[in-house]
């Protein structure tokens, strides 16, 4: 049987009320995601879906609710046991997949152990970075500035950098957002296949519904409640 994961059983999460907003909960639906099962999450704006990417983050600790990731239960860690956790098992794909712009392709991938001192830059990092550059078909680019590539070579080397640091879990924040319909496929083929070949959990929010059919388990949220397809 495959290793879980992620669990979340009966999460809920309540944000308080500021200046003209009142307070509002979601329950959040329970799910797992084993390893190299690829879940996408969809729904409209409000429906709790960068809530929920959050929580399985430990962004955000939910008031109830159980919420496992590797079978640690981070709802019940402090927010820096939070942190530490995430460094050492999560990678982030963004929809605006921020390169710096100053650096290579190469020293983007890298930026991570640049800038985080729990992990150390060594010559089996650099030699992880340049394999990762080769599996998303940007070997003969690693020199390139992000103003070089295109955009849907940035996303690639966002993708390289997301798992520049071996996560068992990928979380994937509309990461064919701009991209057109080919490019969109493309991204999410190469998150899947690296989930798959890697073990890794794949967590993908999008309201995107090109994208959807490459899912066979989707998550759909509402206002009220989401429910898997």
């Amino acid at each position: 049987m495959s290793d879980v994961i992620v669990s979340v059983k009966e999460a809920y999460f309540s944000y308080p009320s500021r200046k003209d907003v009142p307070s509002f909960g979601l329950e959040m639906p329970n799910f797992t995601i084993q390893s190299g099962e690829q879940l996408m999450l969809m729904g409209p704006s409000g429906s709790g879906k960068s809530t929920l990417l959050n929580i399985v983050a430990g962004e955000l600790v939910p008031q109830r609710g159980e919420v496992l990731v590797l079978g640690e239960r981070i709802d019940q860690l402090s927010e820096s046991e939070r942190q530490a956790f995430r460094i050492a098992n999560v990678g982030f794909v963004f929809q605006d997949f921020p390169l710096v712009p100053y650096l290579d392709s190469i020293q983007n991938v890298l930026f991570p152990y640049r800038i985080n001192p729990h992990l150390k830059l060594t010559a089996t990092v650099y030699d992880r970075a340049r394999l990762l550059l080769d599996n998303v078909g940007l070997s003969t680019k690693s020199g390139r500035y992000p103003s070089e590539l295109s955009q849907g070579e940035r996303q690639r080397v966002a993708i390289a950098r997301a798992l520049i640091a071996n996560p068992r879990l990928i979380l994937a924040d509309e990461p064919t957002a701009g991209l057109d319909i080919k490019r969109s496929h493309e991204i999410v083929a190469l998150l899947q296949e690296i989930a798959i070949n890697q073990g890794i959990g794949l967590l993908v929010v999008s309201h995107e519904p090109q994208i959807v059919d490459r899912f066979q388990d989707v998550l759909r949220l509402d206002e009220q409640l989401g429910e898997r397809a």
